[in-house]
């Protein structure tokens, strides 16, 4: 299989949105968020009340409460994740990686490592990105974003490589190959079908 190599620089929007996707791989990670709030609301709340306060401040002390575990998930999530983007010296300069069937290379500025595909755990795809993860208690990530392929074959290659060392199909934005045979697609007449 022949090797793919694509240099960029990333964003912090695209880091962002690789972080996010690691956070939140699918809708039901969304939803498990969701519940827990949801959860941990109500539950703060029957305890109050069960302590005999009064409704008013059982609300206004279960919301305020809430409120904060929002706001330290957010700053989990976001905050951190942009200091560390914002902090880390190997994305002020171009990237440039390259996948084989044997190694993942990352060259830059101040790297230049071999990485085995067997390091990486999952791959996940979102509308303008594939992120690699490795690790399993403490995941990271490998951002590739979908912009630095020089063309729609090259991209297919990568997914190709992809195919053959992970075992689940990628997302919904997936590169159709049926985009370039719907491109190329004639209609056989312009003419509406009648529907009499």
């Amino acid at each position: 299989m022949e090797s793919v190599s694509v240099h960029f620089k990333l964003s912090e929007k695209e880091f962002m949105d690789g972080a996010r996707l690691l956070a939140f791989p699918n809708a039901a990670a969304k939803a498990r968020v969701a519940v827990s709030f949801t959860l941990y609301a109500v539950g703060v709340l029957f305890i109050l009340l069960a302590l005999n306060a009064p409704l008013f401040t059982s609300t206004v002390v279960g919301t305020a409460l809430l409120a904060a575990v929002v706001f330290l998930f957010y700053h989990a999530r976001v905050t951190l994740a942009r200091r560390s983007y914002r902090g880390d010296q190997r994305f002020r300069h171009g990237i440039t990686l390259t996948f084989t069937d044997d190694h993942v290379q990352v060259q830059s500025r101040d790297v230049d490592s071999k990485l085995g595909w067997k390091m990486y755990t999952d791959v996940l795809e979102g509308p303008d990105s594939y992120v690699l993860v490795y690790g399993r208690d403490m995941r990271m990530m490998t951002i590739v974003p979908k912009r630095a392929f020089k063309s729609r074959q090259q991209e297919r290659a990568f997914r190709g490589l992809l195919a053959t060392h992970f075992d689940r199909n990628l997302s919904a934005h997936q590169l159709a190959d049926g985009a370039a045979a719907e491109a190329d697609y004639q209609p056989t007449t312009l003419q509406p079908p009648d529907w009499r």
